[in-house]
């Protein structure tokens, strides 16, 4: 770096830590609800009757309200990120936060209270509701208040979070259903840390990019006090709110800036879309809620006791992705496509392992395939929308993209059941093609945001493709021997290092290409 970046506080360490965490409890939440379906969805069934059969029904039994439960909660999840995802952006990170908290509670107490078929399908779509707005504002609050080295492990924290509480519903869902605990009483205690994040709130500062796209400098000088920004970045936030000037949110407002951001930004939305479709396309929140019903259809005797270290694997995959994501060795891109490539792989595997009754290769390949989904899909997803897309509109437009790959997503909730049933081995070649062809895109058209603040990238509005394109600097005469030369590159940085004897300035640029050619 030309300038040294200086030396956080250990006040400021905790302000960002605090915001992490007040974002952590929300994902832990969206975590829990997601995976606890599958724990005591056969109990909600029996016990409202949703099917009409009027008596307990087989696990890998099915029939449309069943299904239509699972799907709801997408129809809500695409109301939340396309209806209020603008409400982040007219009125602040914070104050949506607070309209999730609120929905989430709503949606649990009313849940656990429900008698009908009606009030539990109405309390599914209102959480969803909340759930699909946390998708949206969460990873936007943690990649507008991280640095730019560590931006990949926030906002990927945050799906290490909703893995855990997956891992919490499976395992502690599991053994509760199992002992005789009430399927309510499961239900109600993912309403905790929603109310823990409620009581946070006054602590958690607002985003300093928000503060400057809505011109309130002086708010943007405290915030970022607090959270320690390095000079540069917040001489260029300054500039920001001075040019946009304070103003009231309004929704004619909100349109301009999406006008405006069309013009310049298009690309970057249509990547965005395109990576978070392959992501709900992979059908692994429906492989998630139809778990038991996948383990029973391929063999495996006992599918309860799996659930939980389906849990076990899903942690795993996000906090190793979480650890090397700000790698620049290995970035979103390649993270990316080898995760797709495995999913893909994983999914061949159960279109054998399922009709034949394989139980250990059924339990196998849904680890596998759930450990590489959330190691290379699941926390970048959102890290790439978060970045791709620019600051004015990021609430926004994140909301339209995941909102519009719900649509994908309740399609998937809908039929897989039904298809898994009639014919488990054309269900998963079908997958397997759709993760293939996700690994394609991330080799190809995805590009690589890693080691760049957000004002950088989008800076240039032409969204670099696939490929690393490398700008060599000037290297002065007869470099010392053993010297460590780091390279600049226009869309990612190089951090990998080598080392030379004397090397003439104009032979230089030709021999460093060739030495990484193949690490472009």
């Amino acid at each position: 770096e030309s300038v040294a970046v200086p030396a956080q506080t250990s006040k400021q360490t905790l302000t960002r830590v605090t915001g992490l965490v007040f974002c952590v409890l929300c994902g832990f939440v969206n975590g829990y609800q997601v995976c606890v379906a599958a724990v005591i969805i056969n109990d909600v069934v029996n016990d409202l009757d949703l099917c009409g059969f009027g008596a307990p029904m087989a696990s890998a039994t099915t029939c449309a309200m069943k299904e239509f439960v699972m799907t709801i909660g997408a129809l809500g999840g695409l109301v939340g990120k396309l209806g209020l995802g603008w409400v982040a952006d007219a009125y602040g990170r914070r104050t949506a936060i607070l309209i999730v908290d609120i929905l989430l509670i709503i949606g649990t107490v009313l849940g656990a209270a429900a008698t009908s078929i009606d009030a539990f399908l109405f309390s599914r779509f209102a959480l969803w509701v909340g759930i699909g707005l946390a998708f949206v504002v969460e990873p936007t609050y943690l990649a507008e208040i991280a640095t730019k080295t560590s931006r990949g492990r926030f906002v990927v924290m945050n799906e290490v979070a909703v893995c855990a509480g997956c891992l919490f519903a499976f395992w502690f869902g599991s053994i509760a259903v199992s002992s005789g605990v009430e399927w309510r009483v499961v239900l109600a205690w993912g309403g905790i840390p929603a109310v823990v994040q409620l009581a946070m709130l006054p602590l958690a500062p607002e985003s300093p990019r928000w503060l400057a796209l809505h011109g309130r400098g002086r708010q943007l000088q405290v915030v970022a006090a607090k959270l320690g920004i390095h000079p540069e970045e917040l001489r260029e936030l300054e500039k920001e709110a001075i040019a946009r000037g304070q103003h009231q949110a309004t929704w004619g407002h909100a349109m301009q800036a999406q006008r405006e951001a069309w013009q310049k930004h298009g690309k970057a939305f249509w990547i965005a879309l395109g990576f978070s479709a392959c992501s709900s396309g992979s059908s692994i929140y429906a492989m998630q809620a139809y778990a038991v019903d996948i383990f029973a259809e391929g063999g495996v005797g006992d599918p309860y006791a799996v659930l939980p270290y389906l849990g076990v694997c899903k942690l795993l995959g996000a906090v190793l992705a979480m650890s090397v994501s700000d790698m620049m060795v290995v970035g979103r891109r390649r993270l990316s496509m080898a995760g797709a490539t495995a999913c893909a792989i994983s999914n061949l595997l159960l279109a054998v392992a399922i009709p034949n009754g394989a139980g250990g290769l059924t339990v196998f390949a849904c680890l596998s395939f759930i450990f590489c989904w959330n190691l290379g899909v699941g926390g970048l997803q959102l890290v790439v929308i978060a970045e791709l897309v620019p600051s004015s509109v990021r609430s926004a437009w994140a909301g339209q993209i995941l909102a519009l790959s719900t649509l994908v997503e309740a399609t998937v909730y809908q039929t897989f059941e039904s298809s898994l049933v009639a014919d488990p081995r054309a269900t998963m070649l079908f997958y397997a093609a759709i993760n293939g062809a996700a690994a394609l895109f991330a080799c190809f058209i995805l590009p690589e945001t890693a080691g760049r603040t957000l004002e950088e990238m989008h800076q240039d509005p032409a969204v670099p493709s696939g490929r690393d394109v490398v700008e060599f600097q000037e290297i002065p005469v007869g470099i010392a021997s053993r010297s460590r030369l780091p390279f600049q590159g226009r869309y990612g940085r190089l951090v990998e290092y080598t080392t030379f004897d004397t090397i003439e300035a104009e032979a230089a640029p030709t021999v460093l290409g060739k030495q990484h050619s193949h690490q472009l």
